[in-house]
């Protein structure tokens, strides 16, 4: 078990756009993070949770350049992940601000 998996272990994380973009794409000055990170989520030893803005972002450059290797989410790294949630916004600014009626 890596330290940061330690430190996540049995934790709800709540991540943006870029350690998605980081590990899909395998940048590799971030490859020993994103990978401990992911990993982890797929063992179950954290659950992970995004939007689904997120998931859009993390598209729009595949897709731009014509890259369906890394926009195609059947055999997207993330396709699998069972424990990483995809949300919409609304629910969770409700969350956040439960008294905010949206007006």
């Amino acid at each position: 078990m890596g330290r940061l998996t330690a430190t996540i272990s049995g934790k709800f994380l709540a991540f943006d756009t870029a350690p998605l973009i980081y590990y899909i794409e395998q940048f590799p000055q971030y490859s020993p993070i994103t990978d401990e990170l992911f990993d982890a989520i797929h063992r179950g030893d954290a659950r992970g949770m995004t939007s689904v803005l997120t998931l859009l972002e993390v598209l729009v450059q595949p897709l731009r350049s014509a890259r369906i290797d890394l926009a195609d989410l059947r055999d997207s790294p993330i396709a699998f992940r069972r424990r990483l949630i995809f949300t919409e916004a609304e629910p969770l600014r409700r969350a956040r601000f439960p008294k905010d009626d949206g007006s």
